[in-house]
């Protein structure tokens, strides 16, 4: 077996003794009833048509959510990425503006953002945030990553500011841009959960915080592990993207 194989392997059986562990504590209540076993929870809420219905269409507003922000966001962390490469001198203050809005806590943010946007913009906004700050760090990264040889090969050619933005930055950056995609899109899903918390009309956040306040364990188990899923899924298939278009400018 190959490596690759191997690891796909152990990744598996990983994954299934994890969720072994979970269903063993679940029906041993190790945990007490905070802890349901997950084949008891899955079951109960699919089963149950006011559930699941309740379940995806709060799936579905939280992934228009997560779409927008990563779009907003994704377009606005290139465009000021791109803006502190072309200017220098702004670079520093960008950083700085970016690493400070990244290690603000969400919560102290939250009442200057609700001011600015509204509770039904929060989700969105907060999704922008995740996917805009890994997008400005992979474009500020990877428009300097460039080869000195190659470098020195354009300016010896002859080569103009922007023929050597065009020619060589921009295809350089690429693959700093699709790794920063694959953290983006994660960071998409848990930044609109995350703001659903502030007023947003419906979601998994919203379908959260009703089912804590009603004590419905086994519906809080079963969104909290459908967001977390999206998470999975949203991370994976970015770095299935980076894969397929990496091999064009590896």
């Amino acid at each position: 077996m190959s490596s690759r194989g191997k690891k796909i392997l152990l990744g598996i059986l990983g994954a299934l003794a994890l969720i072994l562990a979970a269903e063993l504590i679940g029906r041993l209540g190790l945990a007490g009833k905070a802890w349901p076993a997950p084949s008891d929870a899955i079951f109960s809420v699919l089963g149950n048509k006011l559930n699941s219905a309740l379940l995806f269409r709060s799936l579905g507003a939280t992934l228009v959510s997560a779409g927008t922000g990563l779009l907003i966001g994704s377009v606005a962390g290139v465009a000021v990425g791109f803006l502190g490469f072309l200017f220098p001198v702004l670079r520093p203050g960008l950083d700085q503006t970016a690493s400070i809005l990244n290690t603000i806590p969400l919560v102290a943010l939250a009442p200057l953002l609700i001011t600015l946007v509204g509770p039904q913009g929060m989700s969105v906004l907060t999704a922008a945030l995740g996917a805009g700050f890994a997008m400005f760090v992979a474009t500020a990264s990877g428009l300097l990553a460039v080869s000195p040889a190659h470098s020195d090969f354009f300016t010896v050619s002859g080569a103009s500011r922007l023929q050597h933005i065009i020619r060589l930055s921009l295809p350089s950056a690429v693959p700093s841009l699709l790794g920063g995609l694959t953290l983006a899109g994660s960071g998409a899903v848990l930044g609109a959960v995350l703001g659903e918390w502030f007023g947003a009309p419906s979601g998994l956040g919203v379908l959260m915080i009703s089912s804590m306040q009603n004590f419905q364990v086994k519906l809080l188990f079963v969104v909290a592990l459908t967001a977390a899923l999206v998470s999975l899924l949203a991370f994976y298939t970015m770095v299935a993207i980076q894969k397929l278009v990496g091999r064009r400018f590896a």
